[in-house]
């Protein structure tokens, strides 16, 4: 046991020094992580990042606006509308899955392709709470728990032909979902 380089017990100059830097290294980490907490508490709780800004359309995608005098006053519904309005500019078919709602098969991934070719450009008019839930007896919207909020939109298509469309945003469960 004489040529071995570790001898049970001893501890070398090269042993103290790593020891020594772990040590340091961990109080390190801990001063700033505490730090970085005092931090933290001092500027209160992270805030979301705005959600009511409208992506800008692509060149050829559809131009989409949501003047503020259209708006609800329910800042929670205009995030939501404002986060649908994303999902179609950006034409992605995922994200729109995630916000209609479950009470109804959604169009298929082609039909969304297809629509978000035909869409020129989409205004939304107004935004109004509705009161009574009577109109909707005998429709997809049957049974929605108010309130529930009408989206009223004039859509122009690249043909310039026009429609008026109502979605229809409600809650199910704990988030807010569009009609289709």
């Amino acid at each position: 046991m004489k040529d071995c380089w570790y001898k049970p017990g001893r501890m070398d100059g090269g042993m103290k020094l790593m020891g020594l830097l772990v040590l340091i290294l961990i109080v390190a980490w801990w001063v700033y992580m505490l730090s970085w907490h005092k931090k933290a508490e001092a500027n209160g709780p992270p805030t979301p990042p705005a959600n009511n800004v409208l992506n800008p359309s692509s060149p050829d995608g559809p131009q989409v606006t949501f003047p503020e005098q259209a708006r609800s006053d329910n800042p929670e519904v205009n995030n939501f509308i404002v986060g649908f309005l994303n999902t179609l500019l950006a034409n992605d078919y995922k994200a729109y899955r995630l916000h209609v709602t479950q009470r109804r098969e959604p169009i298929n991934m082609k039909a969304f392709d297809e629509g978000y070719g035909r869409v020129k450009a989409i205004e939304v008019k107004g935004v109004t709470k509705v009161e009574s839930a009577k109109g909707f007896q005998g429709s997809e919207l049957e049974g929605v728990p108010l309130p529930v909020y009408r989206v009223a939109a004039h859509v122009t298509l690249r043909d310039n032909s026009e429609r008026n469309v109502d979605i229809w945003v409600f809650k199910e469960g704990n988030h807010w979902v569009s009609s289709n």
